[in-house]
């Protein structure tokens, strides 16, 4: 028997006994992915299923390597390698049946074990309330395959969706008493001192796949099948910025969930504002938020797509150190709370090798210096400034000043200061200035 496909949905009436009962049901279910069952790669029918499973309800989904002590070769067959298991598991452990619900080989191939809602012997003896999918392979030898670890992603969102398991959350396990992800890895069980654990500071999975986990979370949680909304962004009315102008923004209105992007792994709730700005030249580009309440990020994209943010992210910042001149960028300014209140967004574009320029400096008057509540600017008048910024010690930009007035500085405490001027040719001084 070769490959079979099948899709577990539940039906309206199991989705209204459900609901009625006070639990999330998302919008709809994830498909089971195809699978290789016991007759596919057991055809003999000599490696059968225990003759009195014990049924479980899972809480929590636990990820194995089955730690062999080899990289299996190109063109290995696998359901040879999975038939090996089930003969160590029964014939040498004594269990009752091959231990794990699932396994996964390098090429994307997923095995029925023990199946759907079936009690396994996988977690350390604390297996009750438990899924175990077992990748095939040592993961501290080698690196999980792509096909592999998509098809853990698959095959956890349909499970994640059948049992109703919020796979972005962790909670208590029951059997363990370990407060674990509900996507775990098997050596989240060590710690356990209940008396039925049998914890031996196993590795598994294997350090290549454990550090996985936490993405794979997150990108199951983006499954339009398991929360119901696809990833994306509402880009259509883009606010447009410009190079080194603080812009004031207001409660954002946006709809749309993004749940994550690939700079990091956290997780977003929204929702989200865009803005899109061009360089004008080659070089690093960067994003800094400032006065707002809430728990607000920043990205910066090179399009649309969550998947397609680029450079490094510290929460209210964000820099791309390769921004080209003439390409048009995102800037999202996404809440983790839900929060959606104003905020100031500065967005500083790369500078033109070569404005950083002392005459600038030498023909701009700044004073008085040191000085108290406002400091005044005196230019030439064929300078013509377009920007002027206070930065600290740390290179934060406190203040974003008018080009035409006097600085009101009132609110920043004595100390040492940078006063960057940056003029119409995009050169560029920077002078030092004392409040005391």
């Amino acid at each position: 028997m070769g490959i079979v496909k099948r899709h577990h949905k539940l039906t309206l009436f199991a989705c209204w006994v459900l609901a009625i009962h006070g639990l999330e049901i998302r919008a709809q279910d994830c498909e089971l992915p195809d699978y290789c069952d016991r007759l596919c790669w057991s055809p003999q029918g000599s490696h059968p299923a225990q003759s009195n499973p014990v049924s479980t309800d899972p809480s929590h989904i636990i990820v194995h390597h089955s730690g062999d002590n080899l990289v299996w070769p190109v063109g290995t067959d696998f359901k040879l390698v999975v038939q090996a298991y089930w003969d160590q598991h029964v014939n040498t452990n004594g269990w009752a049946d091959i231990g794990y619900n699932w396994l996964i080989d390098r090429n994307g191939i997923i095995y029925e074990g023990r199946g759907d809602g079936v009690r396994g012997a996988h977690f350390s003896c604390m297996n009750q309330s438990t899924t175990g999918i077992c990748l095939i392979g040592n993961f501290e030898l080698e690196v999980p395959s792509a096909a592999a670890l998509n098809k853990l992603k698959d095959l956890t969102a349909w499970e994640a969706s059948d049992k109703n398991i919020d796979v972005l959350t962790g909670s208590q396990h029951t059997s363990s008493q370990l407060d674990l992800f509900h996507l775990s890895g098997h050596r989240d069980g060590n710690p356990s001192t209940t008396p039925q654990s049998c914890a031996s500071g196993t590795l598994c999975p294997g350090e290549n796949l454990y550090s996985l986990l936490s993405s794979t979370r997150i990108d199951v949680g983006n499954y339009q099948c398991y929360n119901g909304n696809p990833n994306l962004l509402d880009c259509a009315d883009a606010v447009s910025l410009s190079c080194g102008v603080m812009y004031s923004g207001g409660t954002s209105t946006d709809t749309s969930s993004v749940f994550s992007y690939a700079c990091n792994n956290w997780t977003e709730t929204g929702p989200e504002r865009v803005h899109i700005i061009t360089p004008t030249t080659d070089g690093p580009l960067k994003a800094e938020l400032s006065g707002f309440a809430g728990d607000l990020d920043v990205y910066i994209l090179g399009s649309c797509d969550p998947t397609d943010c680029l450079g490094s992210v510290s929460s209210s910042s964000a820099v791309y150190e390769e921004a080209e001149a003439g390409k048009p960028y995102l800037i999202v300014v996404d809440s983790d709370d839900g929060s959606a209140g104003p905020y100031q967004l500065l967005v500083t574009c790369p500078t033109p090798v070569g404005t950083e320029n002392s005459n600038l400096g030498a023909s701009i008057e700044l004073f008085p210096n040191p000085g108290y509540d406002r400091v005044y600017h005196r230019t030439p008048a064929d300078i013509q400034l377009t920007n002027i910024e206070i930065i600290n010690g740390q290179g934060q930009v406190l203040l974003v000043a008018d080009p035409n007035g006097s600085i009101n500085v009132s609110q920043l405490p004595n100390g040492v200061y940078i006063v960057r001027f940056t003029d119409q040719f995009r050169r560029s001084a920077n002078l030092k200035w004392v409040k005391n």
